[in-house]
């Protein structure tokens, strides 16, 4: 994650200095439109849809709480369809 606490810019020379690794210890100087040409390089384009495969968008964890909140399958009595609660659940709008 980029931290304006770590970025500094030394004007005189038109250059940008970014401090990374743990504790900040790294330094990385760089030109100014480099700098620029980083940063936005991870801009998705317009349209593109950006999939995420952790914490909360991940597919595992969305299956975890969805079988969470599923009540178990119940059986109708002779003359009614033996749906069960899961299907109803994705059939529904």
């Amino acid at each position: 994650m980029l931290s304006l606490e770590k970025l500094s810019f030394l004007e005189p020379d038109g250059k940008v200095s970014y401090r990374y690794g743990q504790d900040a210890r790294d330094e990385e100087t760089m030109d100014y439109l480099e700098f620029i040409a980083r940063v936005t390089s991870h801009i998705p384009d317009k349209g593109q849809v950006t999939v995420r495969y952790y914490d909360l968008y991940a597919n595992a964890h969305r299956g975890k709480v969805w079988k969470a909140s599923v009540s178990p399958v119940v059986l109708r009595t002779a003359g009614q369809a033996a749906f069960s609660s899961k299907y109803a659940m994705r059939t529904s709008f």
